[in-house]
């Protein structure tokens, strides 16, 4: 940055152009006279930051500028930045550079007014800031010329809005709407080391900061977050937070356990006494909220799953019973279903006249390795059969192998069911690998 030099601004308005948007226009204060530098000035009324955005001119003393380029870049544009170090934050456009002149130490340049357009989104952006500052006495430093770039210089001005945003209100209220105008940035002032939340910005608009609520904007998504009843912490699905005061508040992630502090004082995110900037009591009263909270839903969730599966328990006989009494086999297939029986009696020289088969697909399905070389050919089967008096249905996998060529030989192997590990019948779900006992009465002859 270039030494501070001597300077003074000279800006007038430029009256007479229409549809600029401002609730009304003033004249721009002289800030001193014969263009000398005067102390900071106080700014109660009037409107100082429209001459800034719509400026015609600007003097400054410096005895060692020696061309009006100095201030511009290639196209011939200067750079108007406004500072201000309470938020550390600046705000810059550029204006094109119509004329300029240097008489002794006094350099005077005139610049061309932009659309009406860019003038309410220059200045709106000012306004944004002002609404932040508002009820409070603040530095802004304007600026000209690009930093470290071109000669530039600074005039240290304070605004005064103790009393209120005066006509700088009225032209906000107008042109912002309530959505926006009634949001305040929280900045985030300290976060957990390892871990972090990646779906929040830095600087957050909240909307409303409550006991009982919670709304933000961060990354164009708006998040409300609201008391969960019985507990002392509010919840969206993304977050748990807590408001710590009316200035702060507390942001914890569960999943990767990332946690951060918001706070409106910017300045606090420098602080040295972490305690301070982050006091530990509300966090951790949050993350055991949230921790108890999630483990009440998780049992409940669990004892909700526990109950269903007793109805399904207790409803399955039935079910199945039905299921298997009104299937039909889908293939014809004597010789698999003497190769089933085959296996199903070890060496088959007896035979289980209880037994029943019934085939799921009508066709084969050919499955293959992960090199597409066909493995064997398949076909799903329900079997019934009877064992110490009771009767029972099972789900297997009757297959031949491959010998390739399109060969296979002519043994039946048996898998466990191929096609899924359950069954879901009249939503209850039966385990396909397991057996299951049905009313011998009941089943198809």
């Amino acid at each position: 940055m270039k030494a501070k030099r001597l300077l003074a601004l000279f800006i007038f308005v430029l009256l007479g152009h229409a549809g600029l948007g401002a609730a009304k226009l003033f004249f721009f204060k002289t800030y001193s006279d014969d263009f000398k530098k005067s102390s900071t000035l106080n700014f109660l009324g009037g409107d100082p930051i429209y001459g800034l955005i719509n400026m015609s001119a600007i003097a400054v003393n410096d005895n060692t500028i020696t061309s009006v380029e100095e201030f511009s870049d290639a196209r011939g544009a200067v750079m108007i930045r406004l500072y201000f170090p309470d938020l550390d934050k600046e705000i810059s456009w550029r204006m094109t550079l119509a004329s300029g002149r240097v008489k002794g130490n006094r350099f005077l340049f005139c610049l061309m007014p932009e659309s009406a357009e860019k003038l309410d989104k220059d200045y709106l952006e000012v306004l944004k800031v002002f609404n932040q500052l508002k009820g409070k006495k603040f530095t802004m430093n304007v600026r000209a010329g690009e930093k470290d770039v071109t000669a530039w210089w600074q005039e240290d001005l304070t605004i005064d809005l103790t009393n209120g945003m005066g006509v700088y209100g009225d032209w906000y209220a107008q042109k912002v709407p309530a959505s926006v105008r009634n949001t305040n940035i929280y900045y985030k002032v300290c976060e957990s080391g390892s871990t972090y939340i990646a779906d929040l910005e830095d600087e957050l608009s909240v909307k409303y900061l409550t006991s009982d609520s919670i709304g933000f904007s961060s990354k164009g998504t708006f998040y409300s977050c609201k008391k969960v009843p019985g507990y002392d912490f509010l919840r969206t699905v993304n977050f748990r937070t807590a408001r710590v005061d009316d200035n702060s508040f507390v942001v914890y992630q569960p999943f990767n356990q990332a946690w951060c502090y918001f706070d409106t004082d910017k300045s606090k995110a420098n602080g040295s006494d972490r305690e301070k900037r982050c006091p530990s009591a509300p966090l951790v009263k949050l993350i055991d909220d949230a921790r108890l909270y999630d483990k009440n839903q998780a049992d409940a969730e669990k004892a909700k799953e526990e109950a269903i599966k007793a109805k399904d328990k207790a409803r399955a006989p039935e079910v199945i019973t039905n299921y298997a009494k009104n299937f039909k086999s889908k293939r014809i297939d004597p010789a698999l279903e003497k190769g089933v029986v085959k296996w199903w009696n070890g060496d088959g020289s007896t035979v289980n006249p209880g037994i029943k088969i019934y085939f799921m697909q009508p066709e084969f399905r050919i499955v293959r390795n992960d090199l597409g070389i066909v493995l064997h050919k398949i076909v799903d089967g329900l079997i019934v059969y009877p064992k110490g008096g009771k009767c029972y249905v099972m789900w297997k996998g009757f297959a031949y192998e491959s010998l390739g060529g399109g060969a296979f030989d002519g043994t039946v192997r048996v898998w466990s069911h191929p096609s899924g590990n359950f069954y879901t019948i009249e939503g209850v779900e039966f385990d396909a690998n397991t057996s299951y006992e049905v009313s011998c009465n009941s089943l198809r002859k």
